[in-house]
C-alpha cells in the first residue's frame, strides 16, 4: 500500500476513533443524567461509527492483498536507500515483540534499546540522524510516535504510567497475526 493511502486510512480511522470516543463520553454522560433516550441516540452512532472502523482496519489489512501488492516487510528486509527514512510502521512489529520478551510492559529507554537490536541493519543514515530539536535521534522519535498510532490502534495500553509502554490483548493478537 502506498504511503499516501496508508496516511489516509490512518487519518481517517483516528478521526473515526475520536467520533466514537466522543460519543461514549456523550452516552456516559446522557446515562448519568438519566437521559435514556440521548444516552440511545448515542449508543446507535457509537455502533454505526464502530462498524466503520471495523471496516476499514479490516480494508487496511486486506489491501496489500486485494491489490496484489507485496507484503511490505520482506524475510530478509534490505537496508533503505541512503538519504531516506524508515517508516514508522517498521517499528510496529519489534516494539510488539520486545514488550512480549519483556513480560508485557517495560521502560520506553528499554523498549527501544531493545528494538534498536532488532532494527539496526535496516536503519539508514537518516534515521540516525539527530531530529531537529537535537534532543533525540531521528528512528527513537519515529518509534515513539509510532506508540502513539499502537495507542490508538488499541495495541499498546493508552493509560499506563509516563515513560512505561504496555502491550494489550488486542496487541498480542496482531502480533500472532502479523508477527510471522
Amino acid at each position: 500500500m502506498d504511503v499516501n493511502t496508508a496516511e489516509a486510512l490512518e487519518t481517517l480511522l483516528a478521526q473515526l476513533r475520536a467520533a466514537l470516543k466522543d460519543a461514549q463520553q456523550e452516552g456516559a454522560d446522557a446515562m448519568r443524567r438519566s437521559d435514556f433516550a440521548r444516552a440511545r441516540k448515542a449508543a446507535e452512532r457509537g455502533e454505526a461509527i464502530q462498524k466503520h472502523v471495523d471496516h476499514l482496519e479490516a480494508l487496511r489489512r486486506d489491501l496489500p492483498r486485494l491489490t496484489g501488492e507485496r507484503p511490505s516487510e520482506p524475510a530478509t528486509p534490505a537496508r533503505p536507500a541512503k538519504g531516506t527514512r524508515t517508516p514508522g510502521s517498521a517499528y510496529r512489529i519489534p516494539i510488539l515483540q520486545v514488550l512480549t520478551e519483556m513480560g508485557g510492559k517495560g521502560r520506553m529507554a528499554d523498549v527501544l534499546d531493545r528494538v534498536y537490536r532488532i532494527m539496526e541493519h535496516r536503519l539508514t543514515e537518516v534515521d540516525l540522524q539527530p531530529v531537529p530539536s537535537g534532543r533525540d535521534v531521528r528512528w527513537r522519535n519515529a518509534a515513539a510516535w509510532e506508540r502513539l498510532h499502537m495507542c490508538h490502534d488499541g495495541l499498546l495500553a493508552s493509560d499506563s504510567p509516563q515513560g512505561i509502554w504496555e502491550i494489550t490483548d488486542q496487541g498480542r493478537q496482531y502480533l500472532r497475526e502479523y508477527g510471522g
